[in-house]
């Protein structure tokens, strides 16, 4: 049966169809139980590394207690955007450290976005168990 077939019948992609048998033949032949412990020993093995390391965080940490904002830090050393640094911090002041006492403005609290504000709203009321009005 040819790659194209199979794609058909399986409703994919026939580049789908080819790489799954490059990636995956073994000797010679294409054996699905094979490829299966194939697949998952790859995904066991796979893991996200951290974006930035430990040693660009100490540098980032250093800066920030010289009192280099976040925007000098990003722009002239390169080690993170300004926007991780401040996220580091916020991170760092909910787990009682101090680096925000190094920013030169204090920053006015994230609002989360997406999440409902409850204050003023009534509780709801079914129309016939309400008062009648005059």
């Amino acid at each position: 049966m040819s790659m194209r077939a199979i794609a058909d019948v399986l409703a994919r992609a026939p580049s789908t169809i080819s790489r799954e048998l490059r990636r995956n033949q073994h000797a010679a032949r294409y054996q699905p139980d094979h490829a299966q412990r194939i697949s998952a020993h790859r995904r066991t093995q796979a893991s996200r590394r951290p974006r930035i390391d430990a040693e660009r965080i100490g540098q980032s940490e250093v800066l920030l207690r010289e009192d280099v904002s976040p925007e000098q830090i990003a722009g002239r050393t390169g080690l993170a955007s300004h926007a991780w640094i401040y996220r580091h911090i916020d991170a760092d002041q909910k787990r009682g450290g101090q680096l925000f006492m190094h920013l030169r403005k204090r920053r006015r609290n994230r609002r989360r976005r997406g999440v409902r504000d409850g204050r003023g709203q009534l509780a709801s009321a079914q129309l016939d168990t309400a008062p009648q009005r005059g």
